[in-house]
């Protein structure tokens, strides 16, 4: 009896081993089913393994609960690309380790809201485009025009829950194809959200107040009005 005893519980237990992991559970158990639930490839594991994934472990300790919220909500939308997962981790971290306390975790409560309302797509552009900015100090980075802030010490903040930089003094590099362009001692706002920039610029061919969306900022780069 006491035979049939273990065998069912030694059963029940691999059955429960079997099941396939399907959603994120808990932080604890984060790293574990996060290489079940993203496609990884066999070199891309050790990166996870050993880098991306203690890092986010570290960046999330205190929004446990959130952390498990967002990524689900990243699952249901079939977001288990590596890349988006990457982007997302670097950006946590490096928010984390840059900026106050509790700023990485209103990221996340911006990227979640951000996400309920929003298809895939659009989620996963838009957690590029947040990487970009913060990880990368680029701006714009399209048709291969790419706005850029790379020596720029800003104000990174939250109003009304989304993210909003500050830039006071701080120069502005343009490159599209062949060209370029600088602007000198910008003082202006950019909302990632809105994906719009307002503010005071001293470009080199003059000053001028703008107020466009950054992806169009080519025209100006050129010279030309809007």
């Amino acid at each position: 009896m006491r035979r049939i005893g273990l065998l069912v519980a030694l059963l029940f237990s691999l059955g429960l081993h079997a099941q396939k992991v399907v959603r994120f559970s808990e932080l604890e158990l984060f790293q574990d089913e996060f290489l079940e639930l993203i496609d990884l490839k066999k070199e891309q594991k050790a990166l996870y393994q050993d880098s991306l994934l203690p890092n986010a472990m570290l960046a999330v300790d205190e929004f446990g609960e959130l952390w498990i919220d967002l990524s689900n909500r990243l699952i249901r939308k079939r977001l288990v690309q590596p890349e988006v997962w990457e982007e997302l981790i670097r950006l946590t971290y490096d928010i984390y380790a840059g900026e106050a306390y509790g700023t990485a975790e209103q990221m996340a409560q911006h990227l979640l809201a951000y996400a309920k309302k929003n298809p895939s797509t659009k989620i996963r552009d838009y957690i590029h485009q947040q990487y970009l900015n913060y990880s990368k100090h680029i701006f714009s980075d399209a048709n291969d025009f790419v706005w850029s802030a790379p020596y720029a010490m800003w104000g990174f903040a939250f109003e009304e829950g989304a993210p909003v930089y500050s830039f006071e003094a701080e120069d502005l590099y343009g490159r599209y194809r062949e060209d370029s362009t600088q602007i000198i001692g910008a003082n202006f706002k950019y909302y990632p959200e809105q994906d719009l920039s307002k503010g005071r610029g001293v470009p080199s061919f003059g000053p001028e107040y703008w107020c466009r969306r950054t992806s169009a900022m080519r025209n100006w780069a050129h010279g030309t009005s809007m």
